[in-house]
């Protein structure tokens, strides 16, 4: 009946809806778990040394969100093709769909960690961040961008498993994340 198939697909969406919602929330919870080690171990110079240190790696990947956006439209897309019977998809043309912005999220990643690298200096010089801050920010610099590919890898993964219909994996793999943070 179009009330039973109604509820079911109430129940099929909280039951999608509440793993997405806690991928998405373990992000700012994962920044104030290292905000509350660094102000510890290291102190307020670390802590403020940590805001343009964020500022600068944390915008730069977010200037590729558009990758893990684009990698739900077309891996949704694909793997919607198949038709007819919507509760299994066209694995083989999503994997195919997925490759491409997995490949470019790689590459932008690896060109993330090289700029890092090279131009960390200059990039805290443009940012007018305070000297006495730089060679902490540097570090923290340093240490997140030998991640910027994984980074930007990991939420094209994301998006791929969510575009399949998959959140309880993506949960999982953040909330392992979260766990090696801590």
């Amino acid at each position: 009946t179009p009330i039973t198939k109604k509820k079911a697909s109430k129940r099929q969406m909280l039951k999608f809806a509440g793993p997405a919602l806690g991928i998405y929330l373990a992000n700012p919870l994962l920044s104030n778990i290292d905000n509350a080690f660094v102000g510890r171990t290291v102190g307020t110079t670390g802590l403020a040394a940590l805001s343009p240190g964020t500022i600068l790696t944390d915008q730069m990947i977010y200037l590729f969100n558009s990758l893990p956006r684009a990698t739900t439209g077309l891996v949704s897309k694909a793997y919607g093709a198949k038709g007819g019977d919507t509760s299994t998809g066209d694995i083989d043309a999503a994997r195919e769909a997925a490759s491409v912005p997995l490949t470019v999220s790689l590459f932008c990643g690896i060109f993330l960690t090289v700029m890092y690298t090279f131009f960390t200096p200059n990039l805290m010089s443009a940012f007018n961040v305070n000297p006495k801050l730089r060679a902490d920010a540097a570090s923290y610099i340093y240490w997140r961008s030998t991640a910027a590919w994984a980074a930007l890898a990991q939420g094209c993964c994301l998006s791929i498993m969510l575009s399949t219909r998959d959140a309880v994996t993506p949960l999982k793999i953040v909330a392992i994340a979260a766990l090696f943070n801590i």
